[in-house]
């Protein structure tokens, strides 16, 4: 055992990581499953649907409530959420990808159980109860610290639970998406922020492990149901581009109304929390679909059926209440939000070239797909991720040229353009916290 740990901290002990990181892909596959299927069993008994319930489309719908059970079930669990909040230590409060990140960058990818157990419960009730937010947030931070906790039971050295970590990160992704090669990218590009040769197998291993228990609990197919691509014109390139642009300035206004939130750290977090409840309730009034997670509405999106004007409303929602929830403390993740952003965004590009040059166009399903990435790639500036998430959901090369040109676009138009870091370093910069890590 002594032998194995001492191998461990060497620099070659990519086959001793890997068949760990068996072990971790089929934990972190259990629990993100068991995840998901317990964010939409409590919104099967909140709202009492019955055949809106599907685990492959986010959860149940809530825009066929009516007004006043639309308003109160935000605010209702900020109420409980926000009471939880406030009787518990301050330092138990960190949750989610930034969370992730911090204690992979400053404390060697050591993290707290007890953080990671009460993300999986109150994730569970805010999303569960509607709040505006994605569950890949909270997916990453309980793969990752479950995946702490076993490379400290194993007393592993520094490097190697760094690389569990990250192969936590990944297995969430791929569990959540049915994108394995996605998740091992997103670990690299986000979490880990450098690509080692020693890391990616083991990482790639634990996710397509990982990948593997959703398709046998879920299934094999997609998150979301793409529609059969046709071949696009080289004239549409400079509209892609043009959505591109728009990516980008949606990624940076949901960045820059987040960090506005920071302003309210100075409030104690149970009204923070009422306040976030109060404004999705507000909102869900008048755009019902900004509720939960959302992906039955991307579904929309891509299959070309939601009019011009939900969708324009449907991406200024989002982008209010998603980012103002996050920045507060809502146990709730960003990356389900900016895929919806996206789609609708795309979505209404889609919706406009259909309308002025009808001959050209490649429908607004595409465009909705393309405005997926885009958001994402943006707003964590992961751009790589972002596309191979675009590629395996699509399952197709046709999307591989316009899905660089929106999201290198994107990239570029919040990076260079406003000089924006990723919404992770961005808020942790904020907070007083900087990685410093370098490229």
């Amino acid at each position: 055992y002594h032998r194995l740990r001492y191998r461990l901290g060497t620099h070659d002990a990519a086959l001793s990581l890997t068949l760990i990181a068996v072990i971790c892909g089929l934990v972190t596959g259990l629990l993100i499953n068991l995840f998901r299927l317990s964010i939409d069993w409590l919104s099967f008994y909140i709202i009492g649907a019955s055949s809106a319930a599907s685990t492959n489309s986010g959860g149940l719908t809530f825009y066929h409530l009516s007004s006043t059970t639309r308003f109160l079930l935000p605010v209702i669990s900020a109420v409980v959420l926000g009471l939880l909040y406030q009787f518990i230590k301050p330092k138990l409060r960190f949750t989610g990808l930034s969370h992730t990140v911090v204690r992979l960058h400053k404390f060697n990818g050591t993290m707290p159980v007890k953080n990671g157990i009460l993300q999986f419960f109150a994730a569970t009730l805010a999303l569960g109860s509607g709040h505006s937010g994605g569950r890949e947030g909270p997916a990453i931070h309980i793969g990752a610290a479950a995946n702490s906790f076993l490379a400290r039971r194993l007393h592993l050295p520094h490097n190697s639970m760094r690389i569990l970590v990250a192969c936590g990160a990944a297995s969430a992704i791929g569990a959540s998406f049915n994108t394995p090669i996605a998740g091992v990218i997103f670990a690299i590009e986000v979490i880990m922020m450098e690509y080692t040769l020693m890391s990616f197998t083991p990482i790639a291993v634990s996710a397509i492990v990982a990948t593997s228990i959703t398709q046998v609990f879920i299934g094999n197919g997609s998150t979301f149901s793409v529609p059969a691509l046709h071949d696009y014109s080289l004239l549409e390139l400079p509209y892609m581009m043009l959505l591109g642009l728009m990516c980008g300035v949606s990624a940076l206004a949901f960045i820059r109304l987040q960090l506005l939130t920071q302003y309210l750290q100075k409030l104690p977090i149970s009204l923070r929390f009422i306040l976030a409840g109060f404004l999705t309730g507000s909102i869900a009034l008048y755009v019902p679909q900004v509720l939960g997670i959302g992906y039955d509405h991307v579904n929309a999106a891509l299959n070309g059926t939601l009019p011009w004007k939900l969708l324009a409303m449907l991406c200024v929602a989002k982008i209010i209440a998603s980012a103002i929830s996050n920045g507060v403390g809502m146990p709730i993740g960003i990356i389900g939000p900016s895929l919806v952003i996206g789609a609708a965004l795309g979505g209404l590009a889609g919706h406009a070239s259909q309308l002025f040059f009808p001959e050209l166009s490649s429908g607004a399903g595409f465009y909705a797909l393309l405005g997926m990435g885009g958001v994402m790639g943006a707003l964590l500036n992961a751009p790589l991720a972002a596309l191979i998430a675009i590629l395996e959901m699509v399952r197709s090369p046709e999307a591989l040229m316009p899905g660089i040109i929106v999201i290198v676009t994107a990239s570029l138009c919040t990076d260079k353009i406003f000089g924006q870091q990723s919404v992770v370093e961005t808020v942790l910069n904020r907070q007083g916290v900087h990685l410093g890590a370098h490229p």
